[in-house]
């Protein structure tokens, strides 16, 4: 897995999870780099949303880290390929089956972070991957047809 970098939304710092498989952060002010946090398996595609990071683990687990001083994790999930809601206050994510040759069954999933609490948006006949939120809901791509489906529409939306 190559390092991905994510920015602070102030510019101010750069997260990144190195060959290592632990997560760093570089204050671009004073040039200071430190280990933010370290699991049982490697992490990879850290995502940096307002004082929190999404990062990703092998083993299909995730983590949510918040900082109040100093980093601490707040969530470990079961799940893949996890993305913020543009308020940062959801996570919306996959979980997987394989047969070790191709993924076989999907679930997508949405996080509440403040209640704690997920929602299942889709499982049924057809593999759905890489959700995001996007215009009206939740998108996700179905697996061989590269079509993306909205899964889920945001209240209010027709």
């Amino acid at each position: 897995v190559e390092p991905v970098a994510t920015f602070t939304s102030d510019g101010q710092r750069v997260y990144w999870c190195g060959f290592d498989g632990k997560l760093w952060a570089l204050d671009l002010k004073s040039g200071e780099k430190r280990l933010v946090f370290e699991a049982e398996r490697k992490l990879f595609d850290p995502k940096a949303k307002g004082d929190k990071i999404l990062v990703s683990g092998l083993g299909s687990k995730f983590y949510i880290l918040q900082s109040s001083g100093s980093w601490r994790a707040v969530g470990e999930f079961r799940g893949e390929a996890p993305q913020w809601s543009p308020d940062g206050r959801k996570v919306v994510f996959q979980v997987t089956q394989d047969d070790g040759h191709r993924i076989l069954r999907s679930e997508v999933y949405e996080l509440d972070l403040e209640e704690q609490a997920t929602r299942l948006l889709y499982s049924g006949p057809k593999v759905y991957l890489n959700p995001v939120y996007g215009p009206e809901g939740v998108w996700a791509e179905e697996y061989g047809g590269f079509l993306p489906v909205l899964l889920s529409r945001e209240k209010g939306s027709n």
